[in-house]
């Protein structure tokens, strides 16, 4: 089964200038089994992406050992660099200090993001209605002639 991690049903999209990943804040749900839940995808960005490069998910209900016992005064570094360094394998990414350091940054640095989202799924019209901001245009991805994705473009 594969999934558009950075399309329309995502809630937030991040693409760090600077770095080897992008993030995506989404709803996930186990083989359908479960209610949705807020979770933080991270995947390479294209310069990077190697075949078969898998995309490293963060469920909000783990978000908390990410930030130590002080709930965001503390980060909880040991946490985060496992799991940066699996995120890395997932991802296919070359292990090292860069990669790992860069990894933790977008942990950190979106995870109030994550926090922040809301609990379930909200339609694209009620979204777009909380966002305040109107599509503009239509942006169609084409891969070999056939259409694989559309989505509206939103003024930032």
């Amino acid at each position: 089964m594969s999934v558009i991690i950075d399309g329309d049903q995502a809630y937030k999209v991040f693409s760090p200038e600077r770095g080897l990943v992008n993030v995506a804040l989404r709803w996930f749900s186990v083989d359908g089994k479960q209610e949705e839940r807020p979770a933080m995808f991270l995947y390479p960005k294209p310069h990077v992406r190697k075949e078969n490069a898998g995309t490293f998910v963060i469920p909000l209900d783990v978000a908390y050992q990410y930030q130590g016992l002080d709930l965001g005064h503390q980060k909880d570094l040991h946490t985060a660099i496992s799991a940066a360094n699996d995120a890395a394998k997932v991802m296919k990414l070359d292990i090292d200090k860069f990669v790992i350091t860069n990894i933790c940054d977008v942990i950190f640095n979106y995870l109030p993001d994550l926090i922040q989202m809301p609990p379930k799924r909200m339609l694209i019209s009620e979204k777009q209605e909380q966002d305040g901001k109107e599509a503009f245009g239509e942006m169609i991805l084409k891969l070999d002639g056939q259409t694989i994705h559309e989505q509206e473009v939103i003024a930032p």
